[in-house]
């Protein structure tokens, strides 16, 4: 009898033991991406005397509902933190299983550091923007050493520092660094600049400003995989020397990030890590590094619109989920903001097209916005990239606006002179506002996102270029002026007749037109880019190249249709020539004009016309000259260089 009772007992304390069954309601990974988080869940009786959080060692009361649900607000350290729930009911205490929250992003303050200017003296100021522990915060500032002129500040205390820059410095763009320090000696890093030039002194307004190299930027994309034979940063290394002398400044790559299918690495599986098949973290340093040397910037490709299906993030959200922290880290509905009509939906994500391996992030949500701007400001902190290009970003914009906007400052707080480059229309004003330095020489239309301006309609035998003679001129004159709406009085264009996603220009057009549409490009307003292999007449579709340098071979050996030099000289005139850097740009009159058009982009008293016959024949060109703007006298003989061949011609006004 006394061993039936014994066993009577022990049945009954298990009961009491498996009396609670406490749930989460959400399914946390390895990763959380903001310092505050909501913890809900349910208990399954309300047989309980007493409930508390033990939250990293340290106990708190815990409320829990008539409805046995319970809800609570903490406040993550920075890094690891534990957390677990004790239902004590009568003495015996149930346990919950412990969430183990990994916080990632950086929780330190974010500052701000700005310019005024008044006079000659330029106020540096600093900003606290965020400070998610209240921590108290020490402010230095100093000089760029590669300012025009020195020895203006160095390690100077302070959140505000008065700087004199009189008008005897040289002109130029002088940076300085705001070192905001806490405690614990961790340093958190902003950059301001102000311009000193002919007109005095002006201070950096992140909101709309660019730096000026942007300006004179000449860009070489390039796919790192078939860019040369084995598809390596190393490869791309060796190369750069040549593109520093072909007269390229700014090398673009495309996606270097770790992708699932390879490619050209539109499907990203971890932003924060390089894909092996390129190479490694140092063989990238050292590309950097390279091309610094040679006097030209890096920028690289950046995802925001979406990532893979393979993406730790919808691994997770596809196993658990709604249940899963990451389900609201996508797009589940279609909206009906601009461009949903090309987003289709399917196994619970809204996809980017018809890619059904990259599902659209939820910009809506605070850990995505945290985690995209915090991969961003590593490549840039960390590498020392000069820029981004950001692909799809015009579906971004779409579907939150305001993101676009802070993801703009998020980064030119770190490095005002970053290029900010939009894979988004420069037709359409969005680009501009308060958002991106540079967007693509894109149709505004909203049929098709990516119609080429010379394109008539989206295809690539369908240009300005083409079709009846008697209407390319006046084609070409509607695609530049936007068909007759004009551009944002911010629009800084980039023009290009190749990129990754195109046919090659010289397939359809041939190579006079090429000529022709390659000297436009380089002598419009706005920034010229070239996608690798254009240079020397590559035909093959980019989707199905395997290889456009050989790693032994220079790119003049391989040029085998002389453009080379053509596109080498073009970028000499570019450099030589300010006005070509400028933004002003006006028509001039022809005859005839059906077929031909004219330009002249000019800076003070320099002046460049660019004369295109666009016709099929040679033909005698009659160009009248703007005299009341160039301002010439009657009785002085003019002389006008032909730039590409040096060819001058004489005569006099009449």
């Amino acid at each position: 009898m006394k061993l039936i009772k014994l066993v009577v007992i022990l049945f009954l304390f298990s009961n009491i033991l498996n009396a609670f069954e406490i749930k989460f309601d959400k399914i946390y990974g390895n990763q959380v991406w903001h310092y505050k988080q909501l913890i809900t869940g349910t208990v399954s009786s309300d047989q309980f005397t007493k409930a508390s959080v033990m939250f990293n060692g340290t106990a708190y009361d815990l409320e829990i509902n008539s409805s046995n649900k319970f809800a609570f607000n903490i406040t993550l350290n920075r890094g690891a933190n534990s957390l677990y729930l004790l239902i004590d009911s009568a003495g015996v205490v149930t346990s919950s299983d412990t969430l183990q929250l990994n916080l990632l992003y950086k929780t330190l303050p974010e500052v701000f550091a700005f310019a005024e200017v008044s006079g000659s003296n330029v106020t540096l100021k600093s900003r606290i923007d965020e400070n998610p522990y209240n921590e108290n915060l020490q402010f230095i500032w100093n000089e760029d050493p590669a300012n025009p002129s020195t020895g203006l500040v160095n390690n100077t205390s302070g959140a505000e520092v008065i700087v004199n820059l009189d008008a005897n410095l040289t002109y130029g763009e002088y940076y300085f660094n705001l070192y905001a320090i806490n405690d614990s000696g961790d340093t958190v890093k902003s950059r301001t600049y102000v311009t000193v030039n002919e007109t005095g002194l002006r201070a950096f307004d992140i909101k709309t400003d660019h730096a000026k190299w942007i300006d004179d930027a000449i860009i070489y994309q390039t796919t790192p995989y078939i860019f040369v034979e084995s598809g390596k940063f190393y490869n791309i290394t060796k190369k750069i020397p040549e593109l520093a002398s072909l007269g390229i400044n700014t090398i673009y790559l495309q996606p270097i990030f770790a992708t699932k299918n390879k490619g050209q690495g539109y499907d990203i599986t971890d932003y924060f890590k390089i894909r092996p098949d390129l190479g490694n973290e140092n063989d990238l340093r050292d590309l950097i590094k390279t091309a610094k040397e040679n006097g030209m910037k890096v920028i690289i490709d950046f995802v925001p619109n979406h990532s893979s299906i393979e993406h730790y993030f919808a691994k997770h959200a596809s196993q658990y989920g709604e249940s899963s922290h990451y389900y609201d880290y996508y797009q589940r509905k279609k909206d009906i903001s601009p461009y949903a009509s090309n987003e289709r939906v399917g196994n619970g994500f809204v996809y980017y097209f018809d890619w059904s391996n990259m599902p659209n992030l939820n910009y809506d949500n605070i850990e995505v916005q945290n985690y995209m701007i915090s991969a961003m400001q590593y490549w840039v902190e960390d590498f020392g990239v000069d820029g981004y290009r950001f692909d799809a970003v015009w579906a971004v914009t779409a579907r939150n606006p305001q993101f676009t906007r802070k993801m703009r400052l998020a980064l030119k707080k770190v490095k005002p002179e970053i290029l900010l480059l939009a894979e988004d229309k420069a037709a359409q004003p969005q680009a501009f506002d308060e958002r991106f330095d540079v967007a693509y020489d894109w149709s505004e239309s909203y049929d098709w996102v990516s119609q080429w301006m010379f394109q008539t309609v989206y295809s690539p035998y369908q240009s300005v270029f083409m079709g009846e003679q008697k209407y390319r001129s006046m084609k070409l004159r509607n695609s530049l002026s936007n068909y007759g709406k004009g551009y944002s009085p911010d629009a800084k264009i980039l023009r290009f007749i190749e990129n990754n996603d195109m046919d090659r220009f010289i397939n359809i057009h041939g190579i006079e037109r090429t000529k022709m549409a390659a000297a436009m490009m380089f002598t419009l307003n706005g920034v010229p880019m070239l996608y690798n292999g254009q240079e020397v007449g590559l035909k093959v579709h980019p989707y199905s190249a395997w290889m456009i340098y050989w790693d032994q071979s220079t790119m003049q050996y391989q040029d085998r249709s002389g453009l080379l030099p053509f596109y080498k000289r073009l970028m000499e005139i570019r450099k030589i020539y300010p006005a070509l850097r400028s933004s002003n740009y006006e028509e001039i009159t022809t005859a005839p004009d059906s077929y031909n058009f004219a330009y002249r982009r000019w800076l003070g008293n320099e002046n460049i016309i660019t004369v295109m016959n666009m016709g099929d024949t040679n033909i005698n060109l009659r160009v009248e000259l703007p005299l009341s703007k160039l301002n010439l006298d009657t009785t002085k003989t003019y002389f006008l260089t032909e730039l590409q061949s040096g060819k001058i011609i004489s005569g006099k006004v009449s």
